[in-house]
């Protein structure tokens, strides 16, 4: 897999509940929020949203 998808993960894990915009990633990772985009799609088949409307759901689940 691609080193920045691992790095965004990382920081989906760290920040994906406070930070929900893919400019924060994108600059955090010092890339274009366009290219952070196609990176992630390739690599996992889903955009930035809906990575971050993932973790969002789970965190929500465990607090159930």
């Amino acid at each position: 897999m691609d080193k920045t998808f691992h790095q965004f993960l990382h920081l989906v894990n760290m920040y994906g509940l406070r930070e929900r915009k893919i400019e924060f990633y994108a600059d955090k990772l010092c890339v274009t929020p366009n290219h952070l985009g196609a990176v992630i799609k390739k690599a996992s088949g889903l955009t930035i949203m809906q990575w971050l409307n993932r973790h969002a759901i789970q965190k929500a689940k465990l607090l159930l």
